[in-house]
């Protein structure tokens, strides 16, 4: 499986994903107000995110190889599709600062607040997607600027409730901070497989270039590059805090998988650094690499996280056995196609036959029959909920009821923005927008 197979892999689960977290969201009724909006905006992310993946790899579908941006095919085909993923990706975007605005602490606490918040969020996004297809990749446009706000908000989040966990003894306090850093996780978690290239100044992170120097300045480039930095800072100040609990044995299991994170990416920092000719098998090496660990963790462990997040946390919620058969569907679906996708690019890298490889796949499934299952139910197991650890540490959620109409409004300003996206996309397309700046 290429890099682009995983993009339309990424796509349909996303997809899936999306439509049945806005189905089981509207269901919920016995969730609160903030936790109702951090649903939507999960949905809606995955949404986003499926066109992405689905309009990337049209381009590579497309395209002699994989995609160039330095090097734009001058087709409206091209340009189009190359209009939808800026678009498309705004969309999440858009609901990651929703979400660290609204959870797991609301930072809005008033209905005022509320829609003065939602009203600048959404016209950022309006901003931004009115820079693109005015000036294309342009320093206006605020690259990086999506790990700016979050980063703040669940960074502090994470600090704050570690330390009350450690210095106050109030042990389910750990909760919230580990929401908040699985939430870094999921935004981050991509460049933080990079972060040795940051501190020991390797090509591989201070020479990227997300467009093409044809496409965008040394200024917008800067800018990305400056915001990746950020996101290594944070993560080099958890990496200490999280050392620290272990050594007094508090550590948790998503501190685990931050220092993970963490560990894949000083690994690659060994592969990555070495300057490689193209076409040898030390470049080919590193396409491997990246393959299996950045594009893994935008195309599958993204909605990983994210589902775990909304099933773990009780942002989705069983309440019948209808919905409990729905979401029940959407883990098995999640976790099968996961380890599909991943014995399809072990497949990738060694001599094994399609055929060998759907043969084990058949064996995990037959042997673990009912594991989908165990993990399933070890995913929405009660636990104390938040907002009663939130009361206890004096962070007491308030409570509003947000209008009867508020979903429908909300779904209905992402599926109004997909539609003005492809009139943009299409007028790109016939304008050679991009090709012609």
């Amino acid at each position: 499986m290429s890099e682009s197979g995983l993009d339309a892999v990424g796509s349909i689960l996303n997809l899936t994903l999306g439509l049945l977290t806005l189905y089981l969201v509207r269901k919920n009724k016995s969730i609160l107000w903030n936790e109702k909006v951090a649903g939507l905006a999960f949905a809606w992310m995955f949404i986003g995110k499926s066109i992405v993946n689905m309009s990337t790899y049209l381009i590579d579908s497309n395209s002699s190889g994989d995609i160039d941006f330095e090097n734009v095919v001058a087709t409206s085909t091209v340009q189009f599709l190359q209009g939808m993923v800026m678009y498309s990706d705004e969309i999440f975007t858009t609901t990651i600062f929703i979400l660290c605005l609204f959870y797991p602490i609301p930072l809005l606490r008033t209905k005022r607040q509320i829609k003065i918040g939602l009203t600048l969020v959404f016209s950022f996004l309006i901003y931004r997607a009115i820079v693109f297809t005015a000036f294309g990749p342009h320093i206006l446009f605020i690259p990086g600027a999506i790990y700016l706000l979050p980063g703040l908000v669940w960074g502090a989040n994470y600090i704050r409730f570690r330390q009350i966990e450690m210095t106050d003894n109030v042990a389910d306090a750990r909760h919230i901070a580990d929401v908040s850093l699985i939430c870094l996780i999921l935004l981050m978690g991509g460049i933080w497989l990079y972060w040795p290239g940051m501190v020991f100044q390797a090509n591989y992170f201070y020479t990227i270039d997300v467009w093409g120097a044809s496409l965008s300045s040394d200024v917008y480039d800067y800018s990305w590059q400056a915001f990746y930095a950020a996101s290594v800072g944070l993560a080099i100040c958890i990496m200490f805090v999280e050392l620290y609990c272990a050594t007094k044995r508090r550590i948790s299991s998503i501190g685990i998988v931050f220092l993970s994170y963490l560990t894949i990416g000083f690994a690659g920092y060994f592969i990555l650094s070495k300057t490689a000719t193209s076409g040898s098998s030390l470049d080919e090496l590193q396409v491997t690499w990246d393959m299996f660990t950045f594009s893994v963790h935008y195309d599958i462990m993204r909605p990983v996280i994210a589902m775990f997040i909304l099933l773990n946390y009780g942002l989705v919620k069983a309440e019948n056995p209808t919905d409990f058969r729905i979401a029940k569907t959407g883990t098995i679906v999640l976790v099968v196609v996961s380890t599909s996708v991943l014995l399809e690019l072990i497949q990738y890298v060694m001599p094994i036959s399609e055929i060998i490889s759907a043969a084990i796949l058949g064996i995990i499934i037959a042997v673990g029959v009912g594991w989908e299952e165990k993990v399933f139910n070890n995913l929405i197991t009660d636990f104390r909920p938040l907002n009663d650890i939130l009361d206890e540490v004096n962070f007491q959620t308030p409570e509003i009821q947000l209008e009867d109409s508020f979903s429908k409004k909300f779904n209905m300003t992402f599926v109004i923005y997909i539609g003005v996206s492809l009139l943009l996309a299409f007028v790109i397309g016939m304008t050679d927008g991009l090709a012609g700046g």
